[in-house]
């Protein structure tokens, strides 16, 4: 027997302005499709989208729903708090939780890459406390 689960996500810088943050999380029982947009410099959710195909069951599309509950968080420090709050616990979905997570943690990769802070400012080194201490290779830069 065999189950297959993966999180895909792609992310794109716009103008300066705006990051596009789009997931996929896609196993043997969800098809779950997400798009946020953050603007810049404060990664505040500006817009939130969500497709999906394959659920476990009606029910499941209780806590999908309140993605627009999202719009206005921040990524910042108890970022992942918050949408546990809205869209995850006894009423939510732990699976939902973790692709919104991924989108938004992706989104300092972005920068990174791009060698920008998100005020636009050029940036030199990558400031470790970004991950606040949960990566052994950026906190030893």
């Amino acid at each position: 027997m065999e189950f297959n689960r993966s999180i895909k996500t792609h992310f794109e810088l716009i103008e300066n302005t705006k990051i596009v943050s789009e997931g996929h999380f896609l196993d043997d029982y969800h098809d779950i499709k997400c798009k946020l947009v953050f603007s810049l410099p404060c990664l505040e959710i500006i817009e939130a989208q969500v497709e999906t195909g394959e659920l476990p069951s009606e029910i499941c599309k209780t806590p999908i729903n309140k993605i627009f509950e999202l719009k206005g968080l921040k990524v910042e420090r108890g970022f992942r708090q918050k949408v546990r709050t809205i869209i995850g616990g006894k009423q939510g979905c732990i699976h939902f939780v973790d692709l919104i997570y991924e989108m938004a943690q992706g989104i300092v990769a972005l920068l990174r890459k791009a060698q920008m802070t998100a005020d636009g400012k050029e940036m030199k080194y990558f400031p470790s406390e970004t991950f606040y201490g949960e990566c052994i290779g950026l906190g030893n830069e």
